[in-house]
């Protein structure tokens, strides 16, 4: 059977992962208690700024989240596509010339057709510099249109979280006015650290610590051993760890739409990835199953 544990920190060690990170430092337990919380990615922990946050209204507005700026790149990258089907177009009935050529460029429906026109003709490197020109051109003015019809980023509501308003409101007030990083680099006081100013943390300084403290969970006992047996932990442990207590405690959909997944609307197929699907949960089920029957 496939053991797909999706590599979520296992619920029942929630509270000793965060003892090891506080052991490492108040700044490693304030970031790891964030992301099991609220599921943040490990790019949004890292570089979330005092402006993310509303401490009046007990609310974090990730307005620049992976999900945004990866819909804005999408969709401005499908419309200068678009705009360039009619210029790659124009481009090649010039360069082509003769009366067949506009019955050719008309016969292209996709861009790959016309980039296969323009290898044809030996015209390839002349359309490709055309076609970058084409969008350093015109990708700012598209990515700008498209941001103002974007999906907004998701809004995490911490009023009833006592820890982690405590948390936010002791970052702000320390780093709101040098720099803006919540958990900059030179908090950590490292040789690394050293010239960098307030600038994030780096993703493999938090990778660093993961393994860290993954391997004393091993190390804690038999059980915490085999809890972890088969999970990798990693940069993303928390979030998939965030979304199945959600998933587990309510459902899947709620899951979905509280993490974010479809740009705020939910999408299933993409929550589901983050869910247990593994050998030792398939176990657990049935055994829960087992306890309700009622043989008479």
């Amino acid at each position: 059977m496939s053991t797909q544990a999706v590599d979520a920190i296992p619920a029942e060690l929630h509270s000793k992962y965060l003892t090891l990170m506080k052991e490492r430092g108040v700044f490693w337990y304030d970031m790891a208690k964030l992301c099991l919380d609220f599921g943040l990615r490990n790019i949004e922990a890292r570089e979330l700024r005092a402006e993310h946050i509303d401490l009046e209204r007990g609310i974090i507005i990730l307005s620049d989240s992976k999900q945004v700026r990866s819909y804005v790149t999408k969709t401005a990258n499908k419309q200068i596509q678009k705009q360039w089907l009619i210029e790659g177009r124009r481009f090649l009935r010039s360069a082509i010339g003769g009366e067949l050529a506009p019955l050719l460029v008309r016969m292209c429906t996709t861009v790959d057709q016309l980039e296969a026109l323009a290898q044809e003709y030996d015209l390839f490197e002349e359309y490709n510099q055309a076609r970058e020109q084409h969008y350093a051109t015109n990708v700012e003015q598209v990515r700008v249109e498209v941001e103002r019809s974007a999906p907004k980023g998701r809004v995490i509501d911490f009023s009833r979280y006592h820890e982690a308003k405590r948390i936010l409101k002791a970052r702000v007030e320390k780093y709101g006015a040098v720099g803006g990083y919540l958990f900059p680099a030179c908090e950590l006081r490292s040789n690394r650290a050293k010239g960098q100013g307030y600038e994030p943390v780096s993703r493999q300084s938090v990778y660093r610590i993961v393994q860290t403290v993954g391997e004393a969970l091993k190390a804690v006992s038999g059980r915490c051993r085999e809890a972890l047996k088969g999970i990798r932990l990693g940069l993303h442990s928390a979030r998939k760890a965030a979304v199945q207590k959600v998933a587990n405690s309510i459902d899947m959909m709620a899951a979905s739409l509280w993490i974010g997944h479809g740009n705020g609307s939910g999408d299933i197929a993409t929550t589901q990835r983050y869910l247990d699907r593994s050998e030792k949960r398939i176990n657990a089920i049935n055994n829960q199953l087992a306890a309700m029957v009622c043989d008479g």
